[in-house]
C-alpha cells in the first residue's frame, strides 16, 4: 500500500458522505449506493459471491461497474476506464467492501447462515 504521506485526497463534487479508500495514489470518498445501484448488486449477486481470491473477467467487470455507480455519487464525472485503471489486486478488496458496506452487506463469517432476497 501507498504511504499515508503520498496518498491524495480527491474531493468529491458532491459530498453524500461515505467512507475515504485508497486507489492508487489518490483517496476517494465512497458513498453510499442508491437503489437503482444496489438493485444491480442483487442482480449480479451470484456473480459477486463466486469471488474467493482472484476475480475472474465477469467478476471485475461486475465489481467495477459497481464501484463506479458508487463513486459517481461523489464524483460524476468519473468514468468506467478511471475505475478499471485505479482497481487492482491490492485495493480491489477494501474498496469493494466499502462499497457493499455502505449499501448494507457484510462479509459472512464463516458457518454463518447466508441472508437471501425475498
Amino acid at each position: 500500500m501507498e504511504d499515508a504521506a503520498e496518498v491524495k485526497r480527491v474531493q468529491p463534487a458532491r459530498n453524500r458522505g461515505g467512507t475515504w479508500v485508497p486507489m492508487g495514489a489518490e483517496e476517494y470518498l465512497i458513498p453510499p449506493l442508491a437503489f437503482g445501484s444496489i438493485k444491480y448488486i442483487q442482480s449480479n449477486m451470484a456473480t459477486l459471491q463466486g469471488i474467493k481470491d482472484l476475480p475472474n473477467e465477469k467478476q471485475m467487470d461486475v465489481v467495477a461497474e459497481v464501484v463506479l455507480l458508487a463513486l459517481q455519487r461523489n464524483y460524476p464525472d468519473m468514468t468506467l476506464e478511471q475505475v478499471r485503471d485505479n482497481l487492482d489486486l491490492g485495493n480491489f478488496s477494501r474498496v469493494f467492501e466499502a462499497v457493499l458496506g455502505s449499501a448494507g452487506y457484510r462479509k459472512s463469517q464463516p458457518g454463518e447462515v447466508q441472508a437471501t432476497s425475498r
